[in-house]
């Protein structure tokens, strides 16, 4: 029995929407993979938080102590204003939510806070050398 033009052109609608589903579905399995991939990775958080400009502003060295800018609490340091302390921590804190690698994985170097030009900076000092008799 010969189908007629309505059935064929039925037949052809429902494949199309059968592609268009199957499309959207292996795009969202796609994008799910993607997001997975992101999230398991041991960089799911950046490790580093910048110190932010308005935090640094002084005028003088008194006004700046030492910050750590890393989410694993040491060696990257920062410099800030003593009254930005609270806030920048607090903010250091939700940035680094979820942070899972190493506690401290570095050696600290001697560094002190000082007032550059205007702006908190944390200065590296030399290290004492050691004298061997």
């Amino acid at each position: 029995m010969p189908h007629s033009n309505l059935h064929t052109q039925k037949r052809r609608t429902n494949r199309a929407i059968l592609i268009v589903l199957f499309a959207f579905c292996a795009l969202l399995f796609v994008l799910t993979l993607i997001k997975m991939t992101a999230a398991s990775g041991g960089d799911q958080v950046n490790a580093n938080y910048d110190v932010p400009a308005a935090y640094q502003i002084c005028a003088a060295d008194s006004d700046c102590v030492l910050v750590s800018t890393v989410c694993n609490g040491c060696c990257d340091r920062g410099a800030i204003r003593q009254d930005s302390v609270s806030v920048f921590e607090k903010e250091r804190g939700a940035h680094c939510v979820g942070y899972d690698d190493p506690v401290c994985d570095c050696v600290q170097s001697s560094a002190t806070a000082a007032c550059v030009t205007g702006r908190c900076t944390a200065v590296v000092l030399p290290e004492p050398s050691i004298k061997v008799p």
